[in-house]
């Protein structure tokens, strides 16, 4: 099963991305009109054009939405998850890639976080927790109690699975068993 983030990442970098174009709208901001502006302030002639600090407001915030914005698609196209029937596999990056693995005989317990847009649109953050410090968190993941119940099976049954008798173990034949005591020279 491949599961694929959701596409709710999106939403934050567009609230900075409109707010952009109204204030562009608003403030009639053009890109030829605040490049006059900073050469007119740079060339220091009165008189001082206080506007420039709005236009260039307006186009910082248009560009962090936009990085943001490319960021967020850049985690959408990368992200895999690969739930087998052994385990789960993490894979994300661009530029460094990480990987985390976690197989289901050595998973603990699960934990499942939505919030309430993630609730009423069918995403959430499913983390698996193994044993030590293992932990596989998948963020923003497309039908995320599902996933959840799958994963909760797969560990049930590779629980209930059969494990191999352990060798017993047997004392050398030209020695005694230790009854456990001890003597120490002196």
């Amino acid at each position: 099963m491949n599961i694929r983030g959701h596409w709710s990442v999106l939403l934050a970098p567009l609230i900075p991305l409109a707010l952009g174009l109204y204030l562009l709208n608003h403030f009639g901001v053009t890109p030829g009109q605040t490049l006059a502006k900073i050469q007119h302030v740079m060339s220091r002639q009165p008189p001082f054009d206080w506007t420039v600090a709005i236009d260039i407001t307006v186009w910082l915030i248009i560009g962090f939405g936009l990085v943001v914005l490319a960021g967020r698609i850049a985690w959408l196209l990368t992200t895999r998850v690969e739930v087998e029937r052994n385990g789960i596999e993490h894979r994300t990056g661009v530029l460094h890639r990480y990987t985390s693995r976690i197989q289901y005989k050595d998973a603990e317990c699960l934990s499942l976080y939505q919030s309430w847009l993630g609730y009423l649109l069918g995403y959430g953050t499913v983390t698996v927790h193994g044993r030590g410090s293992a932990k596989v968190a998948l963020k923003n993941v497309t039908t995320a109690r599902d996933l959840m119940m799958y994963i909760d099976q797969q560990m049930a049954r590779s629980a209930a699975a059969p494990k191999p008798a352990p060798s017993p173990v047997t004392a050398p034949r030209n020695e005694q068993p230790s009854t456990g005591d001890v003597a120490l020279a002196g």
